[in-house]
């Protein structure tokens, strides 16, 4: 079974010695074309995983709730470098859903 479709697409942040945003989408300076790739595909919901959960991944949510998606963050593949707790809040603020793995229906496919 090949569980990776013919149109995998990976979206690189952090390359450019001159640009560093945290979130997946970019920031005010540049963005990384991955909201007009979604968009373009009429892609509704994003689940969010990664380092770091109180950073990146926290900035990539918000984004994604921002610009409409219905945003997830599968907390059990992140890590936190500090105390989440405020992250945790921001998350509920924006309407952000938090999950463990096993919470997926792709987790009882296999």
């Amino acid at each position: 079974m090949n569980l990776i479709p013919k149109d995998f697409y990976i979206f690189k942040k952090g390359d450019d010695n001159d640009w560093h945003p945290y979130g997946g989408f970019g920031d005010e300076k540049k963005d990384t074309g991955l909201k007009k790739f979604l968009y373009e595909r009429n892609v509704s919901d994003l689940f969010v995983t990664g380092l770091a959960l109180d950073y990146c991944v926290k900035d990539t949510a918000i984004d994604a709730a921002a610009y409409g998606f219905k945003t997830t963050v599968v907390l059990d593949g992140t890590a936190a470098i500090g105390d989440p707790a405020e992250t945790f809040k921001l998350f509920y603020e924006h309407g952000i859903n938090v999950i463990e793995n096993w919470d997926l229906d792709l987790y009882n496919i296999l």
